[in-house]
């Protein structure tokens, strides 16, 4: 039987981690169990991941000592069907909130279009009053990145499931947000447009690089943007943060000031992942520096 395990150390620790673990659960067939350790710490940045593609292969994950506190951690955060996501509320502590994940947005028309709007909405309000030093000190931020991103996933993901879960820790100051879908990714999106986007490598690349580099070409128009942006705003001096985009079997990740391309081997992430983890600054952020 196998076993996942769900940790958290250093950001490239987990990165790795978080790779690996998809790999073990891709290599499962359809409908089969997968233990859970009963041990661990669980964030945004690996149970997402865990979570979509484990609905996606429609994985049973179990725990054996369902008393752990990993296990009631994963039971009240919904891990991992989620929740609709008109019907996501803060949790007791109100530090976090359950996975909320849009079904069925291969739906043409205003169904697919109101389903991510609402996602948008309900879940930045959410996050700005469930933590209150988040909305002074972040609030442009926050609502800059629910808006681009999910925009994103909207338009050019053809997925058919989309998650997103965020957590605040009080006493580290730190805040995550995880969203992933499971759509074509972005290749499959930039290549119906691009006829040089043949692979996962090219397209993450064409999409990070436009925020790396100085240069106006005709990429400025691809779908993509609101990631430049985001990539923007984090890599800068002001915030301590982290923040990983994989897709298809490359992807971009960053610590601050210091970002790596990663390739994925054969393990191909469904659709596209995006996590980014914010220290909280000791003033107001202000992300309108950093937009072009």
């Amino acid at each position: 039987m196998c076993q996942i395990r769900f940790k958290h150390t250093t950001h490239w620790q987990n990165l790795r981690h978080i790779i690996e673990t998809l790999r073990v659960l891709e290599g499962l067939k359809k409908s089969e169990k997968i233990e859970i350790a009963s041990e661990g710490f669980a964030t945004p940045f690996q149970v997402i991941p865990a979570a979509c593609v484990i609905n996606q292969k429609q994985l049973s994950p179990y725990i054996k000592n369902i008393d752990s506190d990993i296990a009631g951690y994963l039971n009240t955060i919904q891990f991992p069907d989620g929740v609709i996501a008109d019907e996501a509320t803060p949790g007791a502590s109100g530090n976090y909130l359950p996975i909320a994940r849009v079904f069925g947005v291969k739906r043409a028309g205003s169904k697919r279009e109101t389903a991510y709007k609402h996602i948008e909405d309900q879940y930045r309000i959410l996050i700005l009053s469930c933590f209150p030093s988040i909305r002074e000190k972040l609030s442009n931020a926050i609502a800059f990145f629910l808006s681009e991103l999910i925009e994103n996933a909207k338009d050019h993901s053809d997925a058919a499931n989309f998650y997103i879960f965020a957590q605040y820790w009080p006493a580290l100051r730190e805040f995550e947000l995880c969203m992933m879908d499971d759509g074509i990714g972005l290749k499959g999106s930039l290549s119906k447009l691009y006829d040089h986007i043949s692979t996962d490598e090219i397209a993450v690349r064409e999409v990070i690089q436009r925020q790396l580099s100085a240069r106006i070409s005709d990429l400025e128009a691809l779908p993509g943007t609101g990631l430049a942006n985001t990539i923007r705003i984090l890599s800068n001096n002001e915030l301590e943060s982290t923040f990983t985009l994989l897709s298809g079997n490359f992807g971009y990740s960053c610590s601050n000031d210091q970002c790596r391309w990663v390739q994925t081997g054969t393990l191909r992430i469904p659709g596209t992942l995006i996590n980014v983890r914010i220290k909280e600054p000791r003033e107001t952020f202000n992300i309108f520096s950093y937009i072009q």
